[in-house]
């Protein structure tokens, strides 16, 4: 695990690593995918390191939340409706809830408690068959920390 450091945030540094850029603003952009996604660098601290396959990346804040921002392949040629279904089922397999789902064209939400914790995720459908995803799970006692975070993710996961 990569430590963000927190004096190059503070100060507005921009460090280019493998598709990431520090500043008030972490902009992730997978070379992969296009996958791109900007956060608020105040809220994680860390980074996972990358998956050999480089398809995504897992930021980590202190509080124990973690965002996964990633790209991948529509496999299963779904739709959003039928994604949407394939991963409220796998939820309800789990024995998590589902609180909240929704899909339009070319997107779907979904939202619920998975233990303690609260996740939520979105998918962006791109171009080549391409679906660009995020997701973020934290303490549901940090709610109101994450809530502004979660109503802007349809303006920060973009794709190709």
């Amino acid at each position: 695990m990569a430590r963000i450091a927190t004096a190059a945030l503070a100060a507005g540094l921009a460090v280019a690593a493998g598709g990431l850029a520090l500043a008030d603003q972490l902009a992730y952009e997978n070379a992969r995918f296009g996958t791109r996604f900007a956060l608020p660098a105040h809220m994680f601290t860390a980074i996972d390191p990358p998956p050999a396959n480089s398809d995504g990346i897992r930021f980590l804040s202190d509080d124990g939340a973690a965002l996964s921002i990633f790209g991948q392949f529509n496999v299963f040629n779904e739709t959003p409706e039928q994604m949407r279904q394939r991963l409220a089922g796998y939820r309800a397999e789990n024995a998590e809830s589902v609180t909240y789902e929704a899909a339009g064209d070319d997107w779907l939400v979904l939202s619920g408690f998975s233990g303690t914790d609260i996740y939520y995720e979105r998918y962006e459908f791109g171009r080549d068959a391409v679906v660009h995803g995020a997701v973020l799970v934290h303490p549901a006692a940090d709610k109101a920390r994450y809530q502004r975070l979660v109503e802007s993710f349809a303006e920060r996961l973009t794709g190709p």
